[in-house]
């Protein structure tokens, strides 16, 4: 999606109350890319990014991790959800050039930045760190641009016995 304004309530337009209103809903799988996003006016009890298109549903969910390229986005009178992650929450958010999580999500300014679920083990590098405003930034871990943060899939590893002692979260 790229070159795009969305406006989650008008003063004009009806309904009035436009709760649990989303302006994008991610797909369950493939990578998707957002550039020049314009969000105007969502009010509490929205979401301007939501991920995983009916990952609600624990039979439609995905075992993988989404990964989303955001640049170049803005918030106008936004004071609902910057992002919500449905689902497993596994999806990896690449901020190009800052504009997605600079100042909102913790006050700092980054050159880019990596968005992902809440993940202890992150946090063992100092330049990742959990959001300030977890209803905002649904619980959340940013890493700046020294951090690479990548999605890892196994299939059929073999020989299997190589991960018989492995720890993996499914």
């Amino acid at each position: 999606m790229i070159n795009s304004v969305l406006v989650g309530q008008t003063l004009t337009n009806l309904p009035v109350d436009v709760s649990g209103s989303k302006g994008i809903i991610t797909p369950r799988l493939g990578n998707i890319k957002f550039d020049n996003i314009r969000f105007y006016h969502y009010p509490t009890n929205t979401h301007s990014i939501e991920t995983c298109s009916g990952c609600e549903n624990p039979l439609l969910f995905t075992n993988t991790a989404q990964e989303i390229y955001i640049s170049n986005i803005t918030y106008q009178n936004v004071s609902g959800n910057k992002l919500y992650m449905n689902g497993l929450k596994r999806e990896i958010l690449y901020d190009i050039d800052g504009t997605f999580s600079t100042s909102a999500f913790d006050g700092k300014t980054r050159k880019s930045a990596t968005v992902t679920n809440y993940y202890k083990h992150l946090l063992v590098d100092s330049a990742c760190v959990p959001t300030t405003n977890i209803s905002s930034w649904d619980n959340t871990i940013i890493c700046d641009e020294s951090v690479k943060v990548a999605r890892v899939t196994f299939s059929v590893p073999q020989p299997s016995s190589l991960f018989d002692s492995a720890s993996f979260k499914a």
